[in-house]
């Protein structure tokens, strides 16, 4: 056997896809397409599916949207729920974490586990204290950071009293600007670290949207990316769009008063 961890990515996957991960007892292709196509075989392997990132357009082409959750799609045989991309550099193995190693999530999967914490006794019945994980174990408090709305806070409320758990998945949307409730995690005992959250909260800072990502990458290699000036005119144009809406709108009004 030849050693593969050392070689870029790039050859590395020319090795899977050659299916040359072969041994004196299992010497067939174990990725063949053909596998994943026959219904008798339940668990098939399948590779992980790398593109370049001009094509990721196309890839993400296939990811449908149906109640909140979203799912990929590749000729209808073993479709699977995604929440984003992983970019892969074109560099040898890391061992352990690569840094290198990018991922891309939808914003509205992008969240954080915070701690719901004992009220104080100046606070009032409204109030939700919450806090993260900070150095040697202690707590952040993050009640000023994160406040929920009513009608979020008290589903989560229920959702506590009914798990008996104290750890909560909440979000933030950057459109609205508003924290939103997700679920209780019963299966954690900590939040996460304010490390993790900081991170987090630059993610949704940068709002890189589903758009701008597959525009972005859709951009040939050499070719200047004019993002950003595209969105500025597009934005000039839907701003030309609403001062003829409400020209026409003060018109209608002016015959109308006649």
């Amino acid at each position: 056997t030849t050693p593969v961890l050392h070689l870029p990515f790039e050859q590395r996957l020319k090795h899977l896809r050659q299916a040359s991960f072969r041994t004196k007892s299992a010497n067939r292709d174990m990725f063949d397409p053909k596998l994943i196509q026959d219904k008798r075989i339940a668990l098939p392997l399948i590779r992980k599916n790398f593109v370049k990132r001009q094509q990721l357009d196309a890839l993400l082409g296939k990811v449908t949207e149906e109640r909140g959750m979203r799912t990929y799609i590749s000729e209808n045989v073993h479709n699977h729920l995604t929440d984003g991309i992983i970019f892969q550099p074109n560099s040898p193995y890391v061992c352990g974490t690569d840094r290198g190693l990018l991922k891309w999530k939808y914003l509205d999967t992008v969240t954080i586990d915070v701690e719901i914490l004992p009220l104080t006794h100046f606070d009032t019945e409204d109030v939700l204290r919450v806090g993260v994980l900070g150095e040697d174990n202690t707590r952040v408090d993050m009640t000023r950071h994160l406040h929920l709305p009513g009608s979020e806070r008290r589903r989560l409320e229920a959702d506590r009293v009914e798990s008996g758990s104290k750890i909560a998945e909440v979000g933030f949307d950057p459109t609205t600007g508003e924290w939103y409730y997700l679920t209780m995690r019963p299966d954690k005992i900590a939040p996460n670290h304010i490390s993790t959250v900081l991170g987090t909260l630059l993610e949704l800072a940068e709002s890189l949207t589903t758009e701008e990502l597959r525009y972005r990458m859709s951009v040939p290699p050499g070719t200047r990316d004019t993002y950003r000036k595209d969105v500025r005119g597009m934005q000039r144009q839907l701003l030309d769009h609403q001062r003829r809406k409400n020209q026409s709108h003060q018109q209608q009004q002016r015959q109308h008063h006649r």
